[in-house]
């Protein structure tokens, strides 16, 4: 499984994020992480997708998980030419930061990445 990937592309609407989540949940489950993993990775996805909502310019949201040797990186591409407020981004560094291992927010390519291990 390791370097398998999913893309999902979604309108830029609130109203589609629950799909982006259920997906990463459950590509988790089946990866073997612990419940409060899930968890973790679930409320990151929420919150990328706000980011992404907030600070994009593109019509539709581009999702990408990719299964890693140890867990899944996550990326939500929300195109560039968008700027997240300061605020925005001071949320998604608080909430984030103690949710996954790792996180990427690039502002060149409009793509807000995460990581989460297995434990």
């Amino acid at each position: 499984m390791p370097n398998d990937e999913l893309r999902l592309t979604i309108p830029a609407l609130t109203d589609y994020a629950g799909v982006a989540r259920v997906a990463g949940t459950g590509l988790a489950m089946r990866l073997g992480f612990a419940y409060p993993e899930i968890e973790d990775l679930r409320m990151a996805i929420d919150e990328m997708l706000i980011y992404a909502l907030t600070a994009g310019a593109a019509d539709d949201l581009i999702v990408t998980f990719a299964v890693t040797t140890g867990g899944v990186r996550v990326s939500v591409q929300h195109g560039a030419g968008g700027s997240a407020s300061p605020h925005s981004v001071t949320r998604f560094d608080t909430l984030v930061n103690e949710l996954v291992d790792s996180y990427e927010i690039d502002e060149a390519t409009g793509t807000v990445t995460v990581l989460k291990e297995r434990e």
